[in-house]
């Protein structure tokens, strides 16, 4: 049971390191897409391609937020299954 439990928990730290590295990523992806934003034109983001543009960086930020929410829900939920048993 005990070395059930230790590879659970390394599956977890996994869990967050990797959920780190993917929020990192979609981080830099957001201000990569902010900064191209804001070097174009007013005229540009004003424009179609502009709002197209912004609702596209809206999605990956909204995804984001989705992301990190419920992964840290259900890592509290494994953690608390495993401090249950």
């Amino acid at each position: 049971m005990k070395a059930q439990l230790k590879k659970v928990e390394k599956l977890l730290e996994k869990m967050e390191f990797l959920k780190e590295q993917i929020a990192e990523e979609l981080q830099s992806i957001i201000e990569t897409r902010t900064d191209q934003f804001d070097e174009r034109s007013e005229k540009w983001q004003e424009g179609e391609k502009g709002y197209e543009f912004q609702e596209k960086t809206d999605e990956i930020e909204n995804f984001a937020d989705e992301f990190n929410t419920n992964i840290d829900s259900a890592i509290s939920e494994l953690q608390s299954e495993i401090e249950n048993l």
